[in-house]
């Protein structure tokens, strides 16, 4: 019992609970495992919780008063996915038989219509079949066909975009899932979300839907269309840039960058990039090219390492070039105090108040190292 959890009142298995979906379901008296009750569904989930209700038949509602919810185990034993509601009342009726729940249980009848009885072996097979690990199994075959997943993908599709439909969700999800909205849940979330095993384990499950060739192509067609719709680009652009611009924004986007150009495979990944590229210049500016492409006109290999002045002004000059006549290593220091100028590729000091020379613009030499 230390397993079970509290749900709805109840105890239940946190791997089977019960879901919003037609099914048939158990109910085990813990203090008398013997004693069960059998029950079927359109929404087992919504059946469970009114039975926590006081929504039981007479018999069943008695054995609840008087042992407690907290006494009884419910288990979803059967999800229907395909064909005629009678099956759940086929299943409903081979169960209750199995667990004899009218003579030695808080069953009153067979089942909600005349089907069975039918024998406990094919029961068992039938529950085997249909428990939650096994269900579980029978939709990833299901899903590995990418026939059925894409009708069933098609079908979910129009099925959400009606507006009523789009309509019955929103009150659903603001009544049953109000609780999730609590602050100090929302906190309890945003804890176990920002956990390296669950960012690793969300990582995982990504990775393997987007390496699935059909979920590509189906997901990449609403992203685009997503896209393309108005104001969406706008809104999501200013959003980003609102959240990186903010100290917090921006320190969290630093530490990840550190992060990452400090993981192995990252470096090891730039290094063989960079073997590969030379550094060029055209006195103004340094770049990397691939080293098996062609050198620019007015570029040449090396950096702009080197300072040399004709002693008025000042400028780059790439390592391995020839010093230009009438000029000399090093960089004119002005004392006088006015402002610094530049044509682009020279640097020099005027006094303050005097005319900027045409072609010259305030401001020092850019040098990109």
């Amino acid at each position: 019992m230390s397993n079970y959890i509290d749900w709805r009142g109840f105890k239940a298995n946190p791997d089977n609970l019960p879901e919003h979906r037609p099914g048939v379901y158990l109910f085990t008296n813990l203090e008398d495992p013997k004693k069960h009750y059998v029950g079927a569904a359109g929404d087992v989930h919504d059946r469970v919780k009114s039975h926590s209700k006081g929504g039981s038949p007479r018999k069943f509602k008695t054995a609840l008063t008087e042992f407690g919810l907290g006494s009884f185990l419910v288990e979803p034993i059967y999800y229907w996915t395909a064909g005629d509601h009678i099956e759940l009342l086929i299943v409903e009726a081979i169960n209750i038989q199995e667990y004899d729940s009218i003579k030695n249980g808080y069953n009153v009848a067979q089942a909600g219509a005349s089907v069975g009885p039918y024998g406990a072996e094919f029961a068992a097979i039938i529950k085997a079949a249909n428990t939650t690990p096994k269900m579980q199994a029978l939709w990833k075959r299901l899903w590995a066909d990418p026939a059925y997943r894409a009708r069933q993908l098609k079908s979910h599709a129009e099925t959400y975009a009606k507006p009523e439909v789009k309509a019955q969700l929103r009150i659903a999800h603001t009544g049953k899932h109000a609780h999730l909205h609590n602050p100090d849940n929302l906190a309890k979330r945003t804890v176990t979300c920002r956990t390296p095993a669950h960012r690793q384990k969300m990582s995982d499950i990504s990775v393997a839907m987007w390496a699935d060739p059909v979920f590509k192509v189906l997901l990449s067609d609403v992203i685009r269309e997503g896209f393309n719709k108005p104001g969406v680009r706008e809104h999501l652009s200013s959003a980003i840039s609102a959240a990186l611009h903010t100290p917090e924004g921006h320190a969290k986007r630093v530490t990840e960058i550190i992060a990452l150009n400090a993981r192995p495979e990252v470096r090891a990944k730039h290094a063989a990039r960079v073997s590969n590229l030379v550094w060029i210049t055209n006195s103004l500016k340094n770049q990397r090219i691939a080293r098996e492409l062609p050198i620019p006109e007015g570029w040449s290999l090396g950096r702009a390492t080197r300072w040399i002045t004709d002693g008025s002004s000042s400028k780059m000059l790439a390592a391995g070039a020839n010093m230009p006549e009438g000029w000399q290593l090093g960089r004119t220091l002005s004392t006088l105090n006015g402002l610094w100028i530049s044509d682009g590729k020279t640097v020099r000091k005027i006094p303050q108040g005097s005319v900027i020379p045409e072609g010259w613009q305030r401001g020092g030499l850019k040098w990109t190292p």
